[in-house]
């Protein structure tokens, strides 16, 4: 039986992924040792799995179906800048989540339940609404781009969720490549 790396996940419009590229672009020059999200793998993280059982996918569709059906779709917009654990020294670069916030974490609750229903138990972490940008092997080396990100303001007008995607990590030296397994519509 093979496994697969996998995550399920919001994915963006294109017009807003652009947008968060021209903001990854203005800290590329100053940010040597941050690997930053390259635009198409650009996502909202509702529940990461890790190595599951491929033929596992289909009955997890359909558990988070049942768990979203009525759920309806909403409007977001992404606000603001930060870092994990802090800015101080940052493994993790992210954009916010801004008006809709509160819909979006019903939403990785109810994928939460889907994923207990379909045996992956629960999450270990609390759900974060945010978007990973870039990630710092070595904060220490980085310090310059820190002011930086504290400084900029970003922010997106509305835009619509309305599905909610399983998708497969495939890992490679080049960076990763997301593929789409299920969509399950709101």
């Amino acid at each position: 039986m093979d496994k697969i790396r996998t995550f399920i996940a919001v994915d963006l419009p294109q017009d807003i992924k652009m947008k968060l590229d021209r903001l990854i672009a203005s800290f590329r020059a100053d940010g040597t040792g941050v690997r930053w999200v390259r635009a198409e793998n650009l996502h909202i993280t509702l529940r990461f799995l890790g190595d599951i059982k491929e033929e596992a996918v289909p009955k997890l569709a359909e558990n988070i179906k049942n768990n979203v059906y009525g759920f309806g779709k909403f409007d977001l917009t992404l606000s603001g800048l930060g870092g994990f654990p802090n800015l101080k020294r940052p493994r993790v670069i992210w954009v916010g989540a801004g008006s809709g916030k509160q819909r979006l974490g019903d939403l990785a609750a109810a994928v939460d339940d889907a994923c207990l229903a379909s045996r992956f138990g629960r999450t270990d972490k609390p759900f974060s609404s945010h978007l990973t940008i870039g990630r710092i092997k070595f904060p220490k080396k980085n310090e310059k781009i820190l002011p930086k990100i504290e400084k900029t303001s970003f922010e997106t007008g509305p835009f619509n969720i309305n599905a909610v995607t399983i998708f497969k990590s495939d890992l490679s030296p080049t960076g990763p490549k997301y593929t789409p397994l299920e969509v399950v519509r709101l």
